[in-house]
């Protein structure tokens, strides 16, 4: 020792050592010892024993403290202005009343009790192996502080930690061991890390974690933060994603916003709680579960924004109650749908979205968003991946959004309340049987499967809740089903190949809309439909296989026939619609009136009946073999004879003023047709009051003469060229009643059948 230390040494008794006031170097070997009045750069080492150590007088750099092996007590009535200070082995005590600042305080082995009464900075304090507890009444500022030793992350023991005033630019570490961290202050410009083990971090409600790093270590941690500015909060570590443990996270506060932080919960089974009250924001932020079956809430109305939300892997569940989300990514699993795990995510309270990107796991996922009466809904995206997913969305007045499912049998709910503002929007099924219910739909795109041209063979449902508006749907090439509860105006339904099924029930009306029934054997039922206007001004155009259409309502359509062979049933009115038959043997029944129609029957052998009133229509047999028949009057209408051998039947008398002006087009193109008369034409018609007109072509010849007539009891026959017209029904001599039968002299005259010529073009440009 320097000549300018006084040297002081003890026995291995108890000893009492006095300082001299000036520099002194202490040893006071064995015993319970007593020490006092030593200060400044003294070099003091206690010895073995239960040592009492006084140091009255400040400290400064140099100065050298030590317990020794004992249960010792350090106690220091004067500032600390520098100096090292170890409790060593034992169960030691050191109390410091003053302000401690560029020294350093050691606990090291034993359940140690380190008491900081003054301010602390530029200081470094260990707990040292072992419980101990380390407690600072005062502002701590610029100093490490560790319930174990430097870099003793394992062996440490279960320490506590007390904070009793403000801490800012400081390290704390509760190092291995089950520690409890309070900090009843606020906190800024610092490192906590509650270390290994599992620990508690708590800071006191009402205060402030400004710009802090929070590190919970391994272990199940519990780190309660309350309001959080600016930080970054690890339920693990930084550098360790992977074998944290099942960490309880909860931050915020009521009425304070949660704004321009990080956290990450890392690996285990975390919950993640997040309260600012009522109208208060969740701002900037980004919020990572990690791996593991992780829960976050997010309590409390108000508005987040500007933020990242993720769960990683594991079955997550997300419950976020803030009435306003906006710039926002709510992932499950990862943005890229990679990773595995069951997520439910519950947005449920969100009354208004914007720019919101909402993504599932691989697994069966369930997302709830929006609320009903929700407002607005802008740029919203939801996607799920692989897996049975459950998607019920919210949507109001969305102006543009994206919702799709993923590769399982996913059910989609996509309700945008009473509002008639929601455009560009875009509904996908995805691959898999999927069930999509949606209401009140105004523009967009509904697909069932993953695009309009999906050859995959789901069997997809689509069910319209509402109104479908400016829409365009597609189904798959498996068996799908539409349903259609509301009305459906302007849109565009195309049920590509497979067997389909489209229905409106009977509260829907159909209006300017094109149905598209694909390559399938495919099903219309527009059932109970009591609206005197419900199928107006649409296009059917069917596919390639049998189509069944059937109406139950009134119809104002355009229907075209594919290839197959198609059937239409009407018990509705029927009036200025367009039926044109395909290829196939096509059958149409039309239980009710026919106004103003125009029937066009296709190639195959067409089947064509109706039973109401026929008035104004254009019926034209195509050029297969027709049967066109007739159960009530027929006024005011045009028939075209086809190219094939087609028969015309009229069950009931056309003897009214009703049944006028009606005319039977027989063209050149070789057929050989039949006209039913099914009953005897009445006495007006015998006289030629109004009769059935036949118009032949001029192309035969422009004058009766050029006719050759036959007369039978039941039939008359009419050759004309190479084609030929027989009218069944009329008996020769005793037409209406009277005795004129009929012959080439009088057929044009007085008998029910009037014979008369057209050029050839008025037949052709009928079609």
């Amino acid at each position: 020792m320097s000549s300018s230390y006084t040297n002081i040494e003890g026995t291995s008794t108890a000893d009492l050592l006095l300082g001299s006031g000036s520099l002194d170097s202490v040893v006071a070997l064995a015993g319970d010892d007593t020490i006092q009045s030593v200060g400044g750069t003294d070099i003091v080492d206690a010895g073995a024993g239960a040592d009492s150590l006084a140091i009255d007088s400040s400290t400064s750099a140099g100065a050298s403290f030590s317990g020794g092996t004992g249960d010792d007590t350090l106690s220091v009535s004067k500032a600390v202005a520098g100096g090292a200070f170890k409790g060593n082995d034992g169960n030691d005590t050191l109390i410091f009343s003053k302000a401690f600042a560029n020294g350093s305080a050691k606990g090291a082995k034993g359940i140690d009790s380190l008491n900081f009464a003054g301010t602390l900075n530029s200081a470094t304090v260990y707990g040292g192996a072992s419980n101990d507890t380390l407690n600072f009444a005062a502002e701590v500022n610029n100093s490490v502080i560790y319930g174990g030793g430097l870099g003793d992350t394992s062996t440490d023991g279960a320490d506590t930690m007390i904070f009793g005033l403000t801490l800012g630019n400081t390290t704390v570490s509760g190092n291995g061991g089950a520690d409890s961290l309070v900090f009843t202050d606020n906190v800024a410009n610092s490192k906590l890390g509650a270390g290994q083990g599992s620990d508690t971090l708590s800071v006191t409600s009402g205060k402030t974690l400004t710009n802090v790093t929070v590190q919970g270590g391994t272990g199940a941690d519990t780190l309660l933060l309350k309001t959080v500015r600016g930080s970054t909060i690890y339920g693990g570590s930084a550098s360790n994603t992977s074998t944290d443990g099942a960490d309880s996270l909860e931050l915020g506060t009521s009425g304070i916003a949660y704004s321009n932080n990080y956290l990450q919960a890392n690996a285990g089974n975390d919950t993640i709680t997040i309260t600012t009250g009522a109208t208060t924001d969740v701002l900037k932020s980004t919020i990572l579960a990690g791996a593991g079956e992780d829960t976050l809430s997010i309590a409390g109305t108000g508005t987040l924004s500007k933020a990242l939300i993720q769960g990683a892997k594991g079955n997550d569940t997300f419950s976020i109650a803030k009435t306003t989300i906006s710039n926002a990514s709510i992932y499950g699993g990862s943005s890229s749908i990679t990773q595995t795990g069951q997520d439910s995510l519950d947005m449920s309270a969100a009354t208004a979205l914007s720019i919101v990107e909402v993504k599932g796991s691989l697994g069966n996922d369930t997302v709830l968003l929006g609320a009903n009466g929700i407002t607005s809904a802008t740029s919203v995206t939801v996607q799920s991946g692989a897996g049975k997913d459950s998607l019920d969305i919210h949507t109001g007045a969305t102006t543009t959004g994206l919702i799709k499912g993923g590769g399982g049998n996913d059910t989609i709910s996509v309700d945008a309340g009473t509002t008639t503002a929601n455009t560009k929007f875009s509904v996908f099924g995805g691959a898999g049987t999927d069930s999509i219910v949606l209401t009140n739909i105004n523009g967009g795109t509904v697909y069932g499967g993953t695009s309009a041209t999906d050859t995959t063979t789901d069997n997809d449902f689509i069910d319209f809740a509402g109104t479908a508006s400016s829409a365009a749907i597609y189904g798959t090439s498996g068996v799908d089903s539409l349903a259609f509860a509301g009305n459906v105006v302007s849109a565009s339904v195309y049920g590509a190949a497979g067997n389909d099924s489209i229905f409106l029930t009977a509260a829907a009306t159909a209006k300017n809309t094109t149905f598209e029934l694909g390559e399938g054997d495919a099903n219309i039922f527009d059932n109970h439909i009591t609206s005197q206007a419900n199928f107006v001004s649409n296009t059917v155009i069917g596919g390639a296989s049998n189509d069944t259409i059937s109406f139950t309502g009134a119809s104002t359509s355009q229907i075209t026939f594919g290839a197959g062979n198609d059937f239409v049933t009407s018990m509705g009115a029927f009036a200025s619609s367009t039926l044109t038959g395909g290829q196939g043997n096509d059958s149409i029944v039309i239980s009710t009136t026919s106004t103003s129609d125009s029937i066009k029957l296709g190639a195959g052998l067409d089947s064509l009946v109706i039973t109401g009133a026929v008035i104004g229509d254009t019926i034209n047999a195509g050029s297969g073999n027709d049967s066109i028949g007739f159960g009530a009057l027929v006024s005011s209408s045009s028939i075209i004879g086809g190219s094939g051998n087609d028969s015309l039947t009229f069950a009931t008398a056309q003897g009214s003023s009703a049944g006028a002006g009606t005319t039977y087009y027989f063209g050149t193109d070789g057929g050989a047709d039949t006209i039913y008369m099914g009953n005897m034409f009445t006495t007006g018609e015998a006289t030629g009051a109004n009769p059935l007109t036949v118009a032949y072509s001029d192309g035969f010849g422009a004058s009766a003469a050029s006719i050759t007539f036959v007369a039978a009891d039941t039939a008359a026959s009419i050759t004309v060229g190479s084609s030929q017209l027989y009218v069944v029904g009329l008996t020769a001599g005793a037409v209406g009643g009277g005795t004129a039968g009929i012959t080439a002299k009088n057929f044009g005259t007085a008998a029910p059948v009037l014979l008369t010529t057209v050029s050839n073009s008025t037949i052709t440009s009928f079609g």
